[in-house]
């Protein structure tokens, strides 16, 4: 073989590895930017939470109570606004209780025949909130919990209430 074949055998091999190493950055920024699409969403679901929380507390006939722990020597709080009007509510909480892997946190409405989940929520650093749509309930509600339950579970029925209120009639 002459040189100009080893020439060029050599400079294919390092197109070759060099086309490789290209491949393997452009799959390492399509999962940087799957990560980054991620948490826009998720800053963008926030935000429209945040957004939904402050049209409620605008409503002329917001209502709050204020959630109370089942345990005295918890320090979780909540408070649930609604208003009538835009038939909209609102929970946010603090000092909430850590989740264990594959747990999320579970709002109750409480009716005189019955429980119903009213939505899931996770928290930032013992913090978290959701808003909710009040239209669907088939009853009015005389109370509202807050629950730890399995993330992968359907329940119909509340597990151990760990923050509480009844609501006015």
């Amino acid at each position: 073989m002459g040189a100009g074949v080893l020439a060029a055998a050599a400079t294919a091999a390092a197109a070759f590895v060099f086309a490789i190493f290209l491949q393997a950055q452009v799959n390492d920024l399509r999962g940087e930017n799957d990560q980054l699409v991620s948490q826009i969403e998720s800053a963008n679901a926030r935000l429209t939470q945040q957004q939904q929380v402050v049209a409620l507390l605008a409503a002329p006939d917001a209502q709050q109570v204020k959630l109370e722990p089942t345990d005295p020597a918890s320090s979780a709080a909540a408070v649930y606004y609604w208003s009538s009007s835009t038939k909209a509510g609102a929970i946010t909480c603090n000092h909430l209780p850590p989740l264990q892997e594959g747990q999320v946190y579970q709002v109750w409405f409480l009716t005189e025949s019955g429980s119903y989940p009213v939505g899931r929520f996770q928290s930032w650093d013992g913090v978290g909130q959701l808003s909710m749509a009040l239209e669907d309930l088939p009853e009015r509600p005389v109370s509202i919990g807050v629950s730890i339950e399995d993330a992968a579970d359907v329940v119909e029925e509340p597990g151990e209430m760990f923050l509480i209120a009844e609501l006015q009639q």
